[in-house]
């Protein structure tokens, strides 16, 4: 995809550009790559509010009346650290605590990752703890 080139080689804002429009396009069936994708370019920009935003809509309008996919909602997460809503972030990160599945280490590790950035040591600590009762 062109527009993950463009963030990987830096130009941050052409790739945006490119997927919002994308977006914009496809108003009633957007593709969860897409999203996730802007999401993850916004939040590398410390764009949280406006990923947030993205994933808010993706979740009124691609996933009215279904489960919106975990990696989202763990992106909507620590869009809500960095944002200073921690108690709202405990809320969504639950759903990692109660399935205990490994492959989620990845996640795991994104969530306790954000909380020690922004110096949320005990938060941290208990995701990191959850990774290694997770391994076995």
């Amino acid at each position: 995809m062109l527009s993950y080139l463009y963030a990987e080689c830096g130009q941050t804002e052409r790739s945006i550009s490119i997927l919002e429009n994308y977006l914009k396009g496809h108003p009633s069936g957007a593709d969860f790559g897409v999203i996730d994708l802007l999401a993850a370019v916004l939040m590398e920009t410390n764009a949280h509010n406006n990923a947030l935003k993205h994933i808010e809509h993706a979740h009124q309008v691609y996933y009215s009346g279904k489960e919106m996919p975990l990696q989202l909602k763990i992106k909507a997460g620590i869009c809500h650290v960095h944002l200073g809503n921690i108690e709202k972030s405990e809320i969504i990160f639950s759903d990692l605590e109660s399935e205990s599945d490994p492959n989620h280490a990845g996640l795991i590790t994104d969530v306790a990752d954000a909380f020690m950035s922004l110096g949320h040591f005990h938060a941290a600590l208990k995701y990191y703890l959850m990774l290694e009762s997770n391994a076995g």
